[in-house]
C-alpha cells in the first residue's frame, strides 16, 4: 500500500510541503512534524533534506529570473 501511495503522492507530497512552507500561518516545525508521523525514523531526515534542497532550488530559479528581469528593466530605462 506504501508503494502504490507514494506512486500517486510521491512528487505531490513534495509540492504540498513546499506549498505550507511558503503558507505565512506555517512553517518547517509543521513539516517536521508532519514527516515524522508520515515518515519512519531513518526516512524522515533524508524526506526533510530532498524536501530542502527542492526548496532552495526553486529559490535560486526565483533570483535568477528576478535578476534577468530586474537587468533588462534597468537597461531599459538608461
Amino acid at each position: 500500500m506504501k508503494r502504490k501511495f507514494d506512486k500517486y503522492w510521491g512528487e505531490c507530497n513534495l509540492m504540498i510541503s513546499i506549498a505550507t512552507i511558503l503558507d505565512p500561518m506555517n512553517n518547517m516545525k509543521l513539516i517536521d512534524f508532519s514527516f515524522r508521523v508520515i515518515y519512519s525514523e531513518e526516512e524522515t531526515p533524508r524526506q526533510i533534506y530532498i524536501m530542502r534542497d527542492r526548496l532552495c532550488e526553486l529559490y535560486k530559479e526565483y533570483v535568477d529570473e528576478y535578476a534577468a528581469t530586474n537587468v533588462d528593466t534597468s537597461t531599459e530605462n538608461d
